[in-house]
């Protein structure tokens, strides 16, 4: 009961992305715009992520938006605290929404760190004392927020799968340590990582965010089209469903010829 339907697909188009037509049938299937004028760096694990995101919490002049699902006590979440704290200290507007299910491994410890400076710090769905809680709301709080997204003064970003964890540091090779690749982006797509960033601060705080330090005018930054398709506990994740189902039947095997799937695929 706590997992969301996924509607019965039967057919799925074969899609060749040197077809002027291809662009805009995944934008019209996923209810996402694909973006051009933009700058991508991948970035491998926390060695390669988080300095970068670091530096850019520091670089930051007007405003910070953090979402996070994962947060475990430990070195690196002690020192994101500390960067935020120290931002905000100097100023800076910093929103931090964490998941209040995923983050609860941290120590009140870091997130007093945060508040002490008056970081904006909210958690999404926090869970209330089972006596406080309405029978039907009980499945609502299943659905959590797993995004991870860092934007620096609504012109970088950053997301993907890391987590705020000790798990998640150096190179991935160690045991028990967890191999990413996440993105850093500059350009016009990152106002739509932001207004994902945006739709949950909303839920959350009934705060709707705006103004220049949150949507900045965007230039173009480079020659990389994206496509940043939201799934949430708001809308669902059959958007994101669609595209994979696309993003499969346009593959092609290594002699150029179409790789022919079978459906319905119905979950």
């Amino acid at each position: 009961m706590a997992c969301a339907k996924v509607r019965a697909i039967y057919d799925v188009p074969e899609i060749s992305f040197g077809e002027a037509s291809s662009f805009a049938t995944i934008e019209a299937l996923t209810d996402a715009p694909i973006i051009t004028g933009n700058k991508l760096g991948i970035l491998q694990n926390g060695d390669g992520t988080f300095p970068l995101m670091l530096r850019e919490i520091q670089n930051a002049k007007s405003t910070i938006t953090f979402a996070q699902h994962l947060v475990k006590g430990g070195v690196l979440a002690s020192e994101f605290a500390r960067s935020f704290a120290e931002r905000c200290q100097a100023g800076i507007k910093v929103y931090i929404l964490l998941d209040s299910q995923g983050s609860k491994g941290a120590s009140e410890e870091i997130a007093a760190t945060m508040r002490k400076p008056r970081c904006q710090l909210e958690y999404f769905r926090r869970i209330k004392a089972p006596q406080a809680v309405l029978p039907w709301k009980l499945l609502e709080y299943n659905y959590r927020n797993h995004r991870r997204i860092l934007v620096r003064d609504g012109e970088v970003g950053f997301t993907s799968g890391y987590g705020i964890s000790d798990n998640c540091l150096g190179d991935g090779e160690p045991p028990k340590h967890w191999r990413d690749t996440n993105v850093r982006i500059e350009g016009p797509a990152v106002r739509y990582l932001q207004a994902a960033f945006t739709e949950s601060w909303l839920e959350t705080t009934g705060d709707l965010l705006s103004g220049e330090g949150i949507f900045p005018r965007l230039e173009s930054r480079g020659g990389t089209a994206l496509q940043l398709v939201k799934s949430s506990p708001v809308g669902g994740s059959f958007q994101n469903y669609i595209l994979y189902l696309l993003a499969i039947t346009s593959a092609k095997n290594q002699f150029g010829s179409p790789i022919r799937i079978s459906f319905p695929m119905t979950a």
